[in-house]
């Protein structure tokens, strides 16, 4: 016989499920919640799970879950019955893997076919269930496409059309039959079938999403995007849904950022072409005001003086004409460009140039100084967003960068010109002197063959070193250098030592330009002159010696320029065109013909193709096993293996490889992939090209790491600005310094409707928004609590005085996918808009239908189990009762929801009523309903009289018992009670229950707004009670409001209007009244 498990929080719908089968054909356990229902499957170990989706604690899919995860009960076949029937609740349950859908209210009939339908074709009550088995998606699939409410289809591996639902036929016009015959070509607009058919072909992964021209009904062809996920047969599940707008518009900004990255890629290219600034500035501001639509682009510098700013160069589109009037020349604190100057940052206005609607002047900084401004300037107003600012500080960012380049190699030049200097001469002692011939700097060599320290050769003149007789020819000589007459002189003269005795010796001077061809300064070489051989051998040695490090320190030079030139070719290429360009470099440096660059794969067991070099990639393998082949093992060891092929040349290319080389790809501890550089001629790599080639890949692999990692941050980036911008709710994400992060376009438009604060970090912008609210005090107390703590979640209600809107602000701590938190997320939505139909109408229809569901399956059930058969006058009897229980809690449900309705535009009549009588009547009324509770009335001496509708003030004080009540499940005192405070009177109610959280506190009074506690704690309701109340507190001029700890209970209160007058006199009791 086989066993069945029924578990329903709700025990008419056990009873309704146990009258609908035939006990003497089967076994059934009930359970009460999801806890019970896994300790119950344990034990019964059962055929068949009837399961609800909603219950207290463990919900239907946390059970379903856990079943499937169990090796002895992933064999069950369940059954989901539920008042949760909408398209998402039964796209969970496909998902969550059950074998049955029935929605409430169901009939017996119904159910007891299912019973027998499940327990006859699954395999679970027969044999063990695979744990990605997939036996009963056949069978119960049809049946969940066709309840979705979405254009929805079935594709096979290939591509074919295989199923469509019914709202599918609906939209195309077309049977669904017809539409599966007739396959993507009668649906798909004829200028996308053939890439839709390319895309679908051979589909992988585990989603796609494609966008195509689906034909309507009307014979129009809509855009519509595609959504797909795979099925455990193979086959792939999609849905059809609109283009949004706001995706039309999204790509337009795409578009736009494209136009705006071609133009910054145009800017680094040519200033990473360029030799000088002065080179590059004329076609650098053509780019700058073509690309980004700019009137005029000019080049500021300061004057040697550095007191004066001096335009030096200036860019004026065809449209605009000549070249604008304006000053020529600014002091360095004048004007937008002088104020850009000194302050080191952009500034913007249009204040100097009235011809202009926009201006800007941005300082291009070398070195960490200001060398010049870049000015712009448009006739039409120019929107200087972040992207724009972006593209400009990037553009002048790489003219500085040029400008450190031209002083660098300016200084270079000038170093050359040295050593070629003091390569060409006798070197023994070397000093270097002004133009007037002083000496500003004496080596070591000379100062031990005179015997002067450096202090005492710095200044000196340097005729005053020679004997008396040679001063004059020393003096002449440089005369004739710095006058440009010669460049160089040499003369045998006697140096006198300090000691005063003289030296033989032969002095050389040379004349040094700057890079402009200016007399800069003279070397003088000294060499002493001696008898014999070994002076003449060891100078050879040092002139050897020398020519030896000049040529290092060229080829050292060449290295670093190297090196530079590529890694600033991979700074400005693209992360989608970096593999190929840097592919491209690595094999021009390394004199390599044919280059490969494979990848490492998601899975890290394979390499990947992804470019190549003089190679035709169809020759080439497309996926290598790691260690395979040399390229595999290079990976594999992570270390460079070099090959030489000898007379066996390996066959790929035109002429065949000779010698290889395979450098894998490494950047910390990420494998990224590894490139093979190959030669076709003799030559090998040397020692030195290997070591420059293991350099270069070590650039490249942080280059590709970083465009990879970009690459995945713009995937999901585009995703994630994709769900933030569909929803209505404002979201702005600060990091852990308070500065903003992204901000979606509901939060800029709520910012800019209700004037908040826009800029400013997160403290800065919470002290300005207290200031707009309507209780300062506590939004900055909340603003403190938030600094404080980190952790801290917070709700809160913003009243903004001026305006009838009220704002609901979250705030909750941001965390990574290693849960780590990296900042604070803000959550702003207009709370009136958000219980607006149009807006909560699904919430409201799922929460009402799941109320009236549960009672009306009861009703339904019992009432076709009577209809059908005679189950006997006991059974009868009880089933009657069921019904006439069920009625009266329909009527309950129908109540709250009438009551529920806005109070009228009408005024709340304001006539005298006794408060203490109402208190006392609400309390004895109350103090039946439970017998665990105990309900006391706590009042002054005296009457109490109240200004108000006593009618509508007692039905907020039975609400407020009802709600004490209920949410004190374990029972206790419950206490009503009255005070006068002036000319008020405050009621109180207090509870010794399960309390309320901080964040539910305004949450309950919100139409259908419940605690989260009491759902955890199985405490059914509407959430009507207390929206009711507010309302009809707050027409008599109150305000309701609540104090609670969680676990030890809640006060809810309110004040009135006493009445003093004669409404009074007339209620209070007579003098003789007892």
């Amino acid at each position: 016989m086989p066993t069945i498990l029924v578990c329903d929080n709700e025990e008419v719908i056990r009873s309704l499920v146990r009258a609908s089968l035939d006990e003497d054909d089967y076994s059934i356990v009930e359970a009460r919640d999801g806890e019970e229902a896994m300790a119950r499957a344990r034990e019964a170990r059962p055929d068949l799970l009837i399961l609800d989706m909603l219950m207290p604690g463990r919900n239907g899919l946390e059970v379903v879950a856990e079943l499937r995860r169990d090796p002895e009960l992933a064999q069950t076949a369940i059954l989901m019955l539920t008042a949760r029937a909408g398209p998402a609740d039964r796209a969970a349950a496909l998902d969550a893997d059950v074998d049955g859908f029935l929605a409430k209210p169901f009939s017996p009939r119904e159910l007891a076919s299912s019973v027998r339908d499940l327990l006859e074709r699954s395999p679970r009550a027969s044999s063990p269930r695979a744990p990605d088995s997939d036996a009963s998606s056949e069978s119960v699939l049809p049946a969940f496409v066709d309840q979705l409410p979405d254009p929805v289809f079935i594709v096979r591996a290939d591509g074919a059309l295989e199923q469509v639902n019914a709202r599918f036929a609906e939209f195309a016009g077309t049977a669904a039959g017809d539409l599966v015959a007739g396959g993507w070509e009668s649906l798909i607009h004829p200028d996308d079938v053939r890439d839709l058919l390319a895309r679908l072909h051979g589909i992988s992964g585990t989603s796609c999403e494609l966008e195509a021209r689906l034909r309507y009904r009307d014979g129009s062809y809509p855009r519509q995007l595609l959504r797909l996920r795979p099925l455990p047969d193979g086959t792939w599940i999609g849905a059809a849904s609109s283009v949004a707008q706001e995706h039309l518009e999204e790509r337009e900004a795409l578009r736009q950022e494209l136009g705006r990255a071609t133009t910054e890629r145009r800017i680094a290219e040519l200033l990473c072409d360029a030799v000088s600034t002065a080179e590059a500035l004329p076609p650098f501001l053509a780019a700058l005001g073509e690309g980004l639509d700019w009137d005029v682009a000019a080049f500021w510098e300061t004057d040697d003086a550095r007191e004066l700013i001096r335009r030096r160069e200036v860019w004026v589109s065809p449209a605009c004409g000549d070249v604008p009037s304006g000053p020529r020349e600014l002091r360095l604190d004048a004007g937008l460009v002088g104020r850009a100057w000194a302050r080191r940052q952009a500034v913007e206005g249009s204040e100097e140039q009235s011809e202009f609607g926009a201006a800007l002047a941005l300082p291009v900084t070398a070195d960490g100084e200001v060398v010049g401004v870049v000015e712009l300037l448009a006739r039409k107003a120019v929107r200087l967003g972040a992207p724009l600012r972006h593209v400009l500080e990037a553009a002048v960012g790489r003219l500085g960068g040029l400008a450190e380049r031209t002083e660098a190699t300016a200084r270079l030049r000038t170093g050359h010109a040295e050593l070629r200097a003091i390569s060409e001469t006798d070197l023994v002692a070397l000093a270097t002197v002004d133009l007037d011939g002083r000496i500003l700097v004496g080596n070591a060599t000379l100062q031990g063959l005179l015997g002067y320290d450096e202090a005492a050769l710095e200044g000196r003149s340097l005729a005053e070193l020679a004997q008396e007789a040679d001063r004059e020819p020393v003096r002449q000589r440089l005369a004739g250098i710095t006058k440009g007459t010669t460049e160089r002189a040499r003369l045998e003269l006697k140096l006198r030592r300090a000691e005063g005795t003289p030296v033989d010796a032969i002095l050389e001077l040379a004349l040094i330009r700057d890079p402009e061809g200016t007399p800069e300064h003279v070397i003088a070489l000294v060499a002493t002159v001696g008898d014999g051989t070994d002076v003449l051998e060891r100078e050879q040695d040092r002139r050897e010696e020398l020519a030896r490090t000049l040529a290092e320190l060229a080829t050292e030079k060449d290295r670093v320029e190297s090196f530079y030139r590529f890694a600033q070719r991979l700074l400005v290429t693209q992360p989608d065109d970096l593999e190929q360009t840097a592919l491209e470099e690595l094999a021009g440096r390394a004199s390599a013909e044919v280059a490969a660059l494979y990848e490492v794969t998601e899975a890290g067991s394979e390499l990947e193709l992804v470019a190549s070099r003089g190679l035709d990639p169809a020759t080439l393998a497309q996926r290598l096993r790691v260690g395979e082949g040399a390229l595999g093992r290079a990976f594999s060891v992570k270390r460079l293996l070099a090959v030489s092929y000898g007379d066996a040349p390996l066959p790929l290319g035109e002429q065949g490889i000779t010698h290889a080389v395979h450098i894998p790809l490494v950047h910390g501890h990420r494998e990224l992939g590894v490139v093979m550089l190959g030669r076709t001629g003799e030559l090998s790599f040397s020692g030195v090209e290997l070591e420059a080639i293991e350099a270069l890949c070590d650039l490249f692999a942080a280059a590709l790491a970083g465009a990879l990692g970009l690459k995945t941050a713009r995937r999901f980036a585009n995703r994630a600005r994709a769900l933030l911008d569909a929803g209505g709710d404002g979201v702005r994400l600060f990091d852990l310094d308070g500065k903003e992060v992204l901000a979606n376009s509901a939060m800029t438009r709520l910012e800019a409707e209700l004037g908040l604060p826009r800029s400013g970090t997160l403290a800065e912008r919470d002290r300005a928004t207290a200031e707009l609210t309507s209780d300062p005090e506590a939004f900055r107390a909340e603003a403190e609590a938030l600094a404080q703590d980190p952790e801290r979640v917070s709700r809160i209600e913003l009243h903004l005085p001026g305006s009838d809107r009220r704002l609901e602000r979250l705030c909750a701590p941001a965390r990574d996918l290693l849960d780590a938190t990296i900042g604070r997320v803000i959550v702003l939505r207009d709370a009136a808009a958000r219980q607006a139909p149009g807006e909560s109408e699904s919430d409201l229809i799922q929460t009402v239908a799941h109320e009236l569901r549960t009672p009306l399956a009861g009703i339904l059930g019992f009432v076709e189990i009577l209809l059908d058969r005679d189950p006997g006058d006991e059974r009868r009897r009880r089933y009657l009762e069921t019904i006439r229980d069920e009625v009266v809690r329909l009527a309950a449900i129908a109540s709250g929801l009438l009551e529920a309705h806005p109070l009228g535009a009408g005024t709340t009549p304001a006539e005298p009523f006794r408060l203490d009588d109402a208190i006392r009547r609400a309390a004895l009324l109350s103090d039946g309903q439970s017998e665990r509770h105990t309900v006391r009335a706590r009042l002054p001496d005296g009457p109490l009289i109240a200004l108000g509708d006593g009618a509508s003030i007692m039905q907020v004080l039975m609400n407020l018992l009802a709600n004490a009540i209920k949410y004190s499940p374990e029972g206790g005192v419950v206490t009503i009670g009255a005070e006068r405070l002036g000319d008020r009177l405050r009621v109180a109610v207090e509870d010794e229950g399960i309390g309320i959280s901080p964040d539910d506190r305004q949450r309950i009074f919100q139409k259908f707004g419940r605690a989260r506690s009491a759902e955890a704690h199985g405490i059914e309701g509407l959430g009507l009670g207390l929206a009711l109340s507010r309302k009809i507190v707050q027409a008599h001029g109150g305000q309701l409001e609540v104090s609670s700890a969680e676990g030890r209970g809640s006060t809810f209160w309110f004040d009135l209007s006493a009445d003093r007058g004669a409404g009074a006199a007339a209620l209070e009791p007579s003098s003789g009244a007892s």
